[in-house]
C-alpha cells in the first residue's frame, strides 16, 4: 500500500515522543489560562494548570475526554449551554493595548477526520456573573480538515488582532467559543492540563517573531533546533567542505516556521541552502525553501515539488518569491569571521498545511550549487559525511523533535488513554498494511487509541475501520509497497456521482473508490491507485487523488473535449471490475 469508524475505538495518526517546548516569558497579567471548573461558564486565571490528566468535563453529554460543544451556536447571543463555553477572569481593571489571541486544542467529535471544523471566539467585557457582556473583538478558525489527517487533538489559535480596551474595575474580561453551523460536526475542546494549556494571551502569534536580532537564537522562543558547523576550514570549491556555518529552525506550531541560515564567506563565492518539506509524511519532498546569496544580493524562494524525491525537489515549480518584509539579511560573527545571516518567517499557509501542521522538515545544505538541479553533495564539518536532519512538528502539544534514521517496518501502539498512546510498549510489529488487531478488539466495549510509526519513530497517517468479518479493528496506512494489499477486484467499488458532464474544463465528476478485500471489508488508507489515462480520454484527472482515510478515495474528473471515456483503475496491482463510463458533452 502507498499513500475512521469511531464508535468503540478512536485513531491517532502516529505521534512521536515529545521534546522540550517553551514560550517566551510574558508578564503574568498577559496570559489567562482556561480552567475546567464549571459549565457553561468557567474561570480563567494567571495560574497555569499543573495536572497531567485530561478529564471528561461534560459526562452528561458524552463519554469522551474534554468538552463537547454542539455546532450551531449563535455567538454571544447563544443561551443553550451545550452550544457554547465561556471563561471569565476575576473582576478587576484590565487594560488591553496590544495584539490578543486565543490558543487552544480542539478536535472533531469522535476524533473523525477529514472533517471541516469552524470555531468562533469572542473576547468580551462582562459583568462578574458572566452576563451583560459587550464584545471587544471576535475571530474565527475555519479549516476543511481540522486535524490535517490526524485523528486527535490539534493546536490552533484565533487572532483577535490589535485590541485597545479597558475593562472597568467592577467588570471582568471573558472569552467564549462556539462551533459554527457549517461545521461538519460538533467539536471537542481540551484545556486545563499541562499538556493542553489553552489560554488567552496578549501575544498569541508571538511565540516566534521575526525580530532581525541574529543573536537571540537559542533563547527558548518556540521550538528550536540549531545545527552548527563542526569546525575546520570551509572551502566553497569542495563538496566536502560546507560553506554554511549554521542552520536553525523554530516554530510556534500555530502560524509559522522561522529559519536562521548563516553562510560563511559566501558573499564572495555565492551559495545556496535548501530546506525540504514533506507535508504528507510519505517520505518525499512537497516543498523546498531556497535561500541564495551572491555578494549583497539575497533571494528567498518557495518551490512546490512533485512528491517524488526524498532528498531533492522534483519538477520544481516556483510558488513565491518573498520580499524583504519576510526576511532579514545582515552580517554577524561566525565561528571564525563575519558570516552572512538570513532570518526568514514562512507562514504555514504557504505550505498548504491548513493551520494544523504535521510534517517532516529536512534541512539540507549546498555549497555553491543549485538545490533544484544538483544532487545532495554538501556536508557539515570535515570529510564526506552526509548530513540531514528530519524534524517532526507535532500539533498535539506544540512540541517538535529531530527524528532518528527511519528504517523499514512499522510499530503499532495501542492504549485506552490518549495521553499515553505514544509511550506504551509496542502492541505489534508489522511489515505491511492493512493490520487487523487482536480478536475481540471490535466488540469488547473498550475505547482504543492507535498510533502507527515507522521504525525510528516517524508517524504514519492511518485509517481505522471495523472488520466485521473477523470482529476486529482494521488499521490502514501506507506501507510503501504498491502491491502488498489483497485487493479483491469484484468487491471493490468505483463509482461516479454523475455519468455526464459538460466538457468545459470547469465541470467535474467525482470518482469515489473503495478498495475491499474478498470479504468486502475496506482495505483502508494508503492504497496505491492508478487510473488508465488512455481509457479515460478525453477526460482527465482534474486534481490529485485524495485519500479520505475512511477507506475511500476521491478524484475529480474533467474534460475540455467531447467524447466518452471509461474509468479503469488498478489498485495495489489489481485491476477493478467496476469500470464506470463517463460522457463529456458540448457546453
Amino acid at each position: 500500500m502507498h499513500s475512521h469508524i469511531y464508535n468503540t475505538f478512536a485513531v491517532l495518526a502516529g505521534l512521536l515522543a515529545l521534546a522540550c517546548f517553551s514560550t517566551p516569558a510574558l508578564a503574568a497579567e498577559q496570559v489567562w489560562y482556561l480552567h475546567g471548573d464549571d459549565l457553561p461558564t468557567a474561570t480563567m486565571s494567571f495560574t497555569a494548570p499543573t495536572t497531567t490528566t485530561l478529564i471528561n468535563f461534560d459526562p452528561g453529554r458524552d463519554d469522551t475526554l474534554g468538552l463537547l460543544v454542539a455546532r450551531g451556536g449563535a455567538g454571544m447571543a447563544e443561551t443553550d449551554p451545550a452550544k457554547y463555553q465561556q471563561w471569565i477572569a476575576a473582576p478587576g481593571s484590565v487594560t488591553l493595548d496590544r495584539s490578543v489571541g486565543l490558543v487552544f486544542w480542539a478536535a472533531m467529535r469522535d476524533f473523525a477526520t477529514p472533517r471541516r471544523g469552524i470555531v468562533e471566539a469572542f473576547l468580551m467585557d462582562c459583568a462578574p456573573t458572566g452576563d451583560s457582556c459587550v464584545e471587544i473583538a471576535h475571530g474565527i478558525r475555519d479549516i476543511l480538515d481540522w486535524s490535517n489527517g490526524l485523528g486527535f487533538w490539534s493546536k490552533h489559535s484565533i487572532d483577535f488582532g490589535l485590541v485597545s480596551h479597558t475593562v472597568a474595575a467592577d467588570r471582568a474580561l471573558a472569552v467564549r467559543v462556539v462551533v459554527g453551523a457549517s461545521s461538519d460536526d460538533d467539536m471537542l475542546f481540551a484545556y486545563d492540563t499541562s499538556g493542553f494549556p489553552s489560554h488567552l494571551t496578549g501575544n498569541a502569534r508571538g511565540d516566534v517573531a521575526l525580530d532581525c536580532n541574529f543573536s537571540d537564537w537559542g533563547n527558548g522562543a518556540g521550538t528550536e533546533f540549531v545545527l552548527a558547523d563542526q569546525g575546520g576550514p570551509d572551502d566553497f570549491r569542495s563538496p566536502t567542505r560546507l560553506d554554511l556555518t549554521q542552520v536553525a529552525v523554530a516554530t510556534n506550531v500555530v502560524d509559522a516556521l522561522q529559519f536562521l541560515i548563516a553562510f560563511d564567506d559566501i558573499p564572495v563565492a555565492g551559495g545556496t541552502a535548501g530546506t525540504l518539506f514533506d507535508t504528507n509524511l510519505d517520505g518525499n519532498v512537497n516543498f523546498a525553501l531556497v535561500v541564495s546569496v551572491d555578494d549583497a544580493e539575497v533571494a528567498l524562494e518557495l518551490y512546490r515539488c512533485d512528491d517524488s524525491m526524498t532528498e531533492g525537489c522534483g519538477s520544481a515549480v516556483l510558488m513565491r518569491t518573498y520580499d524583504d518584509t519576510s526576511y532579514c539579511a545582515g552580517t554577524g560573527m561566525g565561528p571564525w569571521n563575519d558570516d552572512t545571516l538570513i532570518e526568514a518567517d514562512i507562514p504555514f499557509a504557504d505550505l498548504a498545511s491548513g493551520g494544523s501542521p504535521m510534517f517532516i522538515t529536512s534541512l539540507i545544505s549546498y555549497a555553491a550549487v543549485n538545490l533544484l538541479t544538483s544532487p545532495k553533495d554538501s556536508v557539515f564539518g570535515a570529510g564526506d559525511e552526509d548530513y540531514q536532519a528530519s524534524i517532526y512538528f507535532d500539533p498535539l502539544q506544540g512540541f517538535a523533535q529531530i527524528v532518528p534514521t527511519v528504517g523499514t517496518g512499522f510499530t503499532v501502539l495501542r492504549s485506552g488513554d490518549p495521553t499515553t498512546v505514544r509511550t506504551v510498549p509496542a502492541h505489534a510489529t508489522i511489515s505491511m498494511s492493512p493490520f487487523d488487531d487482536l480478536p475481540g478488539s471490535l466488540g469488547d466495549g473498550q475505547i482504543y487509541y492507535y498510533a502507527v510509526e515507522k521504525t525510528g519513530g516517524m508517524p504514519v497517517p492511518l485509517s481505522a475501520d471495523s472488520n466485521s468479518y473477523d470482529g476486529v479493528v482494521r488499521l490502514g496506512f501506507d506501507d510503501e509497497d504498491p502491491l502488498s494489499a489483497a485487493v479483491d477486484p469484484v468487491t471493490s467499488r468505483a463509482t461516479l456521482d454523475v455519468t455526464s458532464i459538460t466538457a468545459d474544463g470547469s465541470s467535474y465528476a467525482t470518482l469515489t473508490v473503495t478498495p475491499r478485500d474478498s470479504h468486502g471489508v475496506a482495505i483502508g488508507a494508503g492504497c496505491d491507485i492508478e487510473i488508465d489515462a488512455l481509457a479515460l480520454s478525453p477526460g482527465a484527472a482534474a486534481a490529485p487523488l485524495r485519500d479520505n482515510r475512511d477507506g475511500s478515495y476521491t478524484l475529480l474528473i474533467a474534460a475540455t473535449e467531447t467524447g466518452t471515456g471509461e474509468v479503469v483503475l488498478t489498485v495495489e496491482g489489481i485491476t477493478l471490475i467496476d469500470r464506470p463510463p463517463v460522457t463529456f458533452t458540448n457546453p
